[in-house]
């Protein structure tokens, strides 16, 4: 085959396709049937895959044969650029299971036609080649009849002889005064009263008797009157109601059981274990925050200058998150905090200082302040209320004024000054969601 000109160009959109691909090729050279086989991607090769397209028929291609997954867009590339035939075969994935790749492949536009065969049906592509290959090589089409002449041989060989002979002797055995000419299928049930046979050579089975009192009369079933049967049924029918006992009553039925209670206790198991779920999450998630801030404070904050103010390493923490702008600290309080700012306000509701998802969230600056902050008029930085204690939960212990007066300063520390502020308020304002407890802060002079 390896000197034959190739008739069937083979496709495919990378080099994973290779393994299910092979048993395409295996299938062709199996048929005798030449083939060529190129590795070009519709995406990110499409140059690649426009020239071998425009020139395989001038290479005598007759048919192509492209493999293809998820987008899937090869096959019918492949057709916009030349006038043979193309087989699609979709390639399974593994976030569709190939569904993405089938469904891709068979939407072609109208004008840009691609047969499709099954996920990961490579055989059958190379065997629906040669098919079109034998419409007009009788080679191909003798080789394609060989081919299901063999297969129809080797499924003829598979049937077991006992089952072969057993089916034999079953057709024809006499059942129930039947003759050999009525054939009987295994599995099927003969009830009833045998009537006259189709062969008289055969005796009849002997039919049993019945006692006089039950004795069915002679007179054919013609000349039978068409109440006959029910008259003796509906006179049987009196005498058993005439002998029942007049003070009969029916027996009362079992009340059944009540599934509601059942269903009620299975719902307070379920909703007992999802809190239990919630609670324990909740405490993972807080421990998780709580380990991480803790070792921000531990790597990037020094020890406190002579005024009591940490002392923070901004460039080591701008190499674990450059969006820093300023560190917050409030002496007496756990609020001791990096301040981040983004360009919108939801990143860090659900985001730690270091990128992990969690729903303690970091403090951040509003995305419409000027950085590093305490530039513009007003100043606003957000952070949660978490029930831990963590993070600005003890804002609202502020509307008490013990605890508001304890606290005398609050430090927000940037690259270039630290800047001393005086609380002058706790406002409890309403905003989409819940209340908040707001401070409202007065820069002092540092």
């Amino acid at each position: 085959m390896a000197d034959q000109k190739p008739v069937v160009g083979i496709i495919m959109g990378s080099k994973s396709d290779l393994g299910v691909m092979e048993g395409c090729t295996a299938e062709l050279e199996a048929l005798g049937v030449p083939y060529e086989l190129v590795i070009a991607s519709a995406h990110r090769t499409p140059a690649k895959v426009h020239e071998w397209a425009s020139a395989a028929a001038d290479r005598g291609i007759k048919v192509i044969i492209a493999a293809a997954g998820k987008a899937a867009h090869l096959g019918g590339v492949v057709a916009a650029f030349t006038p043979l035939p193309v087989i699609g075969v979709p390639m399974k994935t593994s976030d569709l299971g190939g569904m993405d790749s089938l469904l891709s492949m068979v939407q072609m536009p109208s004008g840009v036609p691609v047969a499709c065969v099954a996920i990961n049906g490579a055989k059958n592509a190379a065997i629906y080649a040669t098919q079109i290959l034998g419409a007009c090589d009788p080679e191909y089409r003798k080789v394609i009849e060989k081919m299901k002449q063999e297969m129809a041989d080797a499924r003829r060989s598979a049937v077991s002889p006992q089952y072969k002979e057993s089916h034999v002797r079953l057709s024809g055995k006499t059942i129930q005064g039947f003759s050999d000419s009525r054939s009987v299928e295994a599995g099927c049930c003969l009830c009833g009263t045998a009537g006259r046979t189709s062969s008289p050579q055969q005796p009849r089975a002997p039919r049993s008797v019945t006692p006089t009192s039950h004795r069915r009369q002679d007179t054919p079933a013609a000349y039978r009157p068409s109440s006959y049967g029910t008259a003796k049924k509906q006179a049987r029918t009196t005498r058993q109601l005439s002998d029942a006992p007049s003070n009969y009553a029916e027996q009362p039925r079992k009340k059944r059981r009540s599934i509601i209670p059942i269903l009620l206790i299975i719902v307070g198991i379920g909703l007992i274990v999802a809190a239990a779920a919630i609670f324990i999450n909740a405490q993972i998630g807080y421990k998780q925050a709580s380990d991480s801030y803790q070792k921000i404070e531990k790597q990037y904050v020094s020890d406190k200058d002579a005024s009591g103010v940490p002392i923070i390493d901004f460039d080591a923490l701008a190499q674990t998150n450059p969006e820093i702008v300023g560190w917050i600290y409030v002496p007496g309080t756990n609020i001791n905090y990096p301040v981040v700012q983004t360009n919108n306000n939801s990143k860090y509701l659900n985001t730690l200082f270091d990128g992990t998802a969690n729903a303690s969230g970091a403090i951040f600056l509003d995305s419409d302040d000027t950085a590093p902050g305490m530039v513009d008029q007003q100043t606003t930085i957000y952070g949660h209320h978490m029930n831990d204690g963590s993070m600005f939960n003890v804002i609202s212990d502020t509307t008490d004024q013990a605890t508001f007066d304890s606290i005398e300063f609050v430090y927000y520390i940037t690259r270039d000054a630290t800047y001393k502020l005086r609380p002058l308020a706790t406002k409890v304002v309403e905003d989409t969601y819940a209340k908040r407890a707001r401070p409202i802060l007065r820069a002092m002079t540092d």
